[in-house]
């Protein structure tokens, strides 16, 4: 997996591995052209310009390569801990067995924020791609499919792993009486009411 620094430090070992060049023409200002010298000024004017272009645009790929090219680790370190405390305990009962109780203990063990639990806040709310690790919501949810129907008025859960665009195998508990931690499946697709909010989980409430 590669880190920002990794990619800034190749980054500038090509710049410094591209500096003789880019300085060429200013030591060589006239070139032979049919037998004779010819002042090629202009040539390398334009030449150091566009080499000039050249390195900014290769600052530019590798900046960017190392912005958007971080590992999901990176991105959420907490949610890597949050998902091993939830499969550790698959067909245990957490505290109570209630599904709250699997995220809130989860944060508490990895050291999460959980100021805001009693109002199912569970970190920062998720407005990109969830990840393994987030923390759902469900409130008034009724999901309805082919040859099934499920309803969750009230629930929270831990994402799994994504298996399509909107399926995910999730981790909760108390479900159908049963309270311990279990894996399920749902398909955002198949919504057909409620809501539904996601939570990253984090150090701080900032």
């Amino acid at each position: 997996k590669g880190s920002a620094p990794n990619v800034h430090k190749a980054c500038l070992r090509f710049i410094l591995a591209m500096a003789p060049f880019s300085s060429f023409n200013t030591r060589h200002g006239k070139r032979k052209k049919n037998g004779r010298e010819s002042d090629v000024q202009g040539e390398d004017n334009h030449e150091r310009s566009t080499m000039k272009t050249c390195l900014l645009t290769v600052i530019i790929f590798f900046t960017t390569l190392a912005s958007s090219g971080q590992s999901p680790e990176t991105q959420a370190p907490l949610n890597a801990r949050v998902l091993a405390f939830a499969q550790q305990n698959i067909g245990r009962q957490v505290g109570n067995g209630q599904c709250a109780v699997l995220p809130y203990e989860a944060l508490r063990a990895v050291g999460g924020w959980h100021g805001q639990v009693s109002n199912y806040v569970w970190g920062r709310r998720v407005t990109s791609q969830p990840l393994p690790g987030d923390i759902v919501q469900f409130e008034n949810c009724r999901f309805e499919g082919p040859g099934y129907w499920m309803s969750m008025p009230h629930h929270t859960a831990i994402i799994q792993a994504q298996e399509a665009p909107g399926v995910f195998r999730i981790l909760h508990s108390n479900v159908g009486g049963d309270l311990r931690v279990q894996q399920g499946r749902i398909n955002l697709w198949h919504r057909r009411q409620g809501t539904i909010k996601m939570y990253r989980p984090c150090l701080s409430a900032r």
